[in-house]
């Protein structure tokens, strides 16, 4: 291991134990109760401001803290794919996805995803996540423990978040103490396929100061018997701010995760890959300040992650992703918002192979840069009509200037009733990958674009306790980066492909009776080019139960005419899952659950090769303390 695996599992467990030894002797705290449904969230995502919204005329998903704790989910990737219609995620097993192009974790939106997995973004606290090299997020360093909302743009955000955004954009939103004191949670399980995971938090809140720190620890044996497919990771996180004076506070973060994963290889292969083995640790810090004044709110965040890979088969890599992102809203009068934005960037790495006649260099610290600047306009209209315009300018070192521009209205055509449109363009950089690592390389490529056209409707019935959302949507992206070749013609990546994605987004929450709670979303997708991760038909449907002392969830999903392969004319699966989680408190601030998984015993495949898991039963305990 290089010299960057700077913390052993003995250090960051010993430094995780202290921090959450300390709030032990606290008063327990209630558990979050069954979440209800919000008329109308307040998000920060789909503008750099909050705002409600119904005014927002983008397709913005708002998932509280509430959904992700009964989740029972170690990781928050999952999360969104339950609860946002439009989204989809590739897995393998139980936890864990592992890191490189053939591994588990990529998210697709609305049919948009790729391999490695670059057209949805990520981001931390609205700071953009990503490999430096290969330019995908890392499933594995999302831990659900340190979130308190997740905010998801389904469709492009490249005006408001740049590159990668192509798709849309996950915001995870850290926690933060609500209040003053103590407080300290646990958590362990237990179940099929030797699949464990023990992790906690602690908070302490002294009037302007606040502190938040988590580690958490998940291992599995993996789902195969022909081969080893074992997983294992251990996180800590820390976070505190502080509350500078009336106008301003100061944040900083650290977040650290260790991670081994064992890629079996297809089971249409005689063996595992070479580099079946993978250990990667992956690091991220941040220090921001915001501003709030009576007619200017913004912010100024620094950002810096890391990568260090060590693959079985002699590949090795470091990696690193540093940047800026400033903004500033300025109100200059009632329901008239500018907002101007920097973002610079500036994320590489090298990477090598080992053979035996020495190492091949693929890349060797080549980097790249990119700066941003953004204005997006926000007006309100006869009380009733919001209008949203605004405009990218992308400056890159290596392919030059792109213009990004979005457009949209929502119109209040009664007090439960919004409607919405928009027109917004998406757009990738080129990474190092594409850049500069292999013979296919090519160092002149351009951005890959998409466009995107959506209508949407949002209604509430029933004294607010049904919420409708529907959306029909048309994103036709090309320029993609694709290895072409022919005869006399060595191959080579190039700006060749296109694709054109409709679909139809349709969402149902419900709340019939006291303790119930009925929730559903389905995703129509026609393509007219195969897509992996873009299923045909994909339904969600759930039932929510709380009382006292107890507290139920079912889950069912149907998926039709998901490609895991385009080779060969493609495969497509079709399956249905069911899923269910107990939860009793057995005294004050202790909980016990038991929760089991494709209960239908259903044989599937996500990825091409990849058996799922079969049915299986978890149970565990969870303390506030």
């Amino acid at each position: 291991m290089s010299y960057r695996r700077i913390l052993s599992y003995r250090r960051i467990l010993l430094l995780s134990v202290g921090l959450l030894l300390g709030p032990l002797a606290g008063r327990a705290q209630d558990p979050d109760t069954l979440w209800t449904i919000e008329a109308d969230p307040i998000v920060v995502t789909g503008t750099r401001i909050p705002k409600a919204k119904s005014t927002l005329p983008a397709s913005v998903s708002v998932i509280p803290r509430a959904a992700i704790e009964a989740s029972g989910e170690v990781n928050a990737l999952p999360i969104v794919a339950e609860h946002v219609p439009g989204v989809f995620l590739q897995r393998r097993g139980t936890t864990g996805f592992g890191v490189s192009s053939g591994s588990g974790g990529s998210v697709s939106i609305r049919g948009i995803s790729g391999a490695p997995n670059t057209r949805v973004l990520v981001l931390i606290d609205g700071q953009p996540q990503f490999m430096g090299i290969f330019g995908h997020p890392i499933a594995d360093a999302y831990m659900a423990s340190d979130v308190e909302r997740i905010e998801v743009i389904r469709g492009p955000a490249s005006v408001l978040y740049g590159s990668n955004a192509m798709g849309g954009a996950i915001h995870l939103i850290t926690r933060r103490p609500p209040e003053d004191g103590l407080r300290a949670s646990l958590r362990a399980s237990y179940g099929a396929y030797g699949t464990r995971h023990l992790g906690g938090t602690t908070s302490v809140r002294r009037g302007d100061a606040a502190l938040f720190a988590s580690v958490n620890h998940a291992y599995t044996d993996g789902v195969r018997t022909d081969r080893e497919d074992a997983f294992r990771t251990l996180s800590g996180y820390l976070k505190g701010r502080l509350r500078l004076d009336p106008a301003h506070e100061l944040s900083a973060d650290v977040t650290l995760a260790d991670s081994r994963f064992h890629d079996p290889g297809p089971i249409t292969e005689a063996e595992a890959p070479a580099d079946a083995r993978r250990d990667y640790l992956r690091g991220r810090a941040s220090l921001s300040l915001d501003n709030t004044y009576e007619h200017l709110e913004g912010a100024v965040r620094l950002f810096y992650s890391f990568g260090d890979h060590d693959f079985s088969g002699g590949f090795t890599s470091t990696d690193f992703n540093a940047g800026l992102t400033a903004y500033q809203n300025l109100t200059l009068a009632p329901g008239r918002v500018l907002t101007l934005g920097v973002d610079a960037k500036l994320f590489g790495g090298d990477a090598r192979v080992q053979t035996p006649g020495g190492p091949v260099v693929l890349v060797d610290d080549e980097h790249l840069r990119e700066v941003d600047g953004y204005a997006l306009w926000q007006q309100r209209l006869l009380g009733v009509v919001d209008v949203n315009a605004g405009m990218r300018l992308v400056t890159n070192t290596q392919y030059g200037t792109e213009w990004v521009p979005a457009f949209g209205a929502t119109v209040r055509a009664a007090a439960a009733t919004t409607l919405r449109a928009s027109v917004a363009r998406g757009f990738r950089s080129p990474v190092p990958l594409d850049l500069f690592i292999g013979p296919v390389a090519n160092p002149d490529l351009q951005p890959e674009r998409a466009w995107n056209a959506e209508l949407g409707l949002a209604q509430r019935l029933l004294a607010g306790t049904v919420r409708l959302e529907a959306t029909v949507f048309r994103t036709a992206g090309d320029d993609l980066i694709q290895v072409v070749g022919g005869p006399g013609m060595a191959p080579m990546r190039k700006n060749v492909g296109a694709f054109t994605n409709t679909g139809v987004e349709l969402q149902v929450e419900a709340m019939p009776a006291p303790g119930w709670r009925l929730s559903a979303h389905h995703t129509y997708l026609h393509l007219d080019t195969p897509m992996l991760l873009a299923p045909e038909h994909d339904l969600h449907l759930s039932v929510h139960y709380a009382r006292e002392r107890f507290r139920a969830t079912l889950g069912g999903q149907w998926v039709d005419g998901l490609y895991t392969t385009t080779a060969g004319g493609g495969a497509q699966e079709r399956y249905v899952l069911l899923n269910a989680r107990m939860e009793l408190r057995v005294r004050p601030g202790v909980d016990v659950f038991v929760e089991g998984e494709n209960l239908l015993d259903q044989a599937y495949q996500i990825d091409y090769g990849y058996p799922m898991p079969g049915a299986g039963l978890f149970a565990g305990v969870q303390a506030r303390l």
